[in-house]
């Protein structure tokens, strides 16, 4: 589990860090925690996470403001707010705000939240595609996958909509057997749609996505897949 907290008073993030870091050793649960005192750390930081901890009132870029640039950018992680002003709760619902905290923090309240948040984690666990990605595990949202297809010996590119996902030493199948069966289709032995995506055929063979790219359609596999097309979206592919 990866969290980010972000508050630009020093002290509210070590109280913050605290309990978080308590909530999930008594859990039982791997844990990192990264510590940001500016909106423009956080905003420069590469790494993915799995939950964001922010303070709405920071200098230069408040909190509000960073969960419409996460939000902008496609990332739909969870975030909490902690705030002392509830006046600011309305406008954080507009970026989908997970919950809130008020300041000053206590552990039973962040106990609270946190066991809300890996409710909803546990639920939707197995809708998310987990990959080791250069090292650490890396959670995919099947929703924002477009299309898997093999390109060098032992490596996979995860085509979403915002990135590409480079996954080595994994087979194909393996990852389409996480993946809903109503939605992906392995159309050839080295490429696996997501048929959400799926724009057209072209050539009879070449299956177009919405973002432009064109996977392969197998010959064997064409009856098939138009099969699979026309039972998800009764007929109204664009042939």
């Amino acid at each position: 589990m990866r969290i980010a907290i972000c508050d630009d008073e020093k002290e509210s993030v070590l109280i913050t860090y605290k309990f978080t870091a308590e909530f999930f050793e008594n859990k039982k649960i791997k844990y990192e925690i990264r510590q940001f005192t500016t909106a423009e750390q956080l905003l420069a930081e590469k790494d993915k996470f799995d939950l964001y901890l922010l303070d709405i009132e920071m200098e230069n870029i408040n909190g509000i403001q960073v969960g419409e640039i996460l939000r902008n950018r496609g990332d739909m992680t969870p975030i909490v707010y902690i705030t002392n002003y509830v006046s600011y709760w309305r406008r954080a619902y507009l970026v989908h705000a997970f919950d809130f905290l008020q300041k000053p923090i206590d552990g039973d309240c962040i106990c609270r939240v946190l066991n809300d948040f890996l409710d909803l984690m546990y639920k939707d666990e197995a809708l998310r595609l987990i990959m080791k990605i250069d090292g650490k595990e890396t959670i995919i949202e099947p929703k924002d996958i477009i299309y898997i297809i093999v390109k060098d010996k032992g490596c996979i590119e995860i085509c979403c909509n915002h990135c590409t996902y480079k996954v080595k030493n994994v087979v194909l199948n393996s990852i389409l057997d996480q993946l809903d069966n109503n939605k992906f289709f392995m159309c050839h032995r080295s490429c696996i749609v997501n048929t959400d995506y799926v724009e057209r055929i072209e050539n009879d063979y070449d299956i177009i996505m919405k973002n432009g790219d064109f996977c392969p359609l197998a010959q064997k596999k064409r009856k098939e897949f138009l099969e699979f097309i026309f039972n998800s979206y009764n007929g109204e592919l664009r042939r």
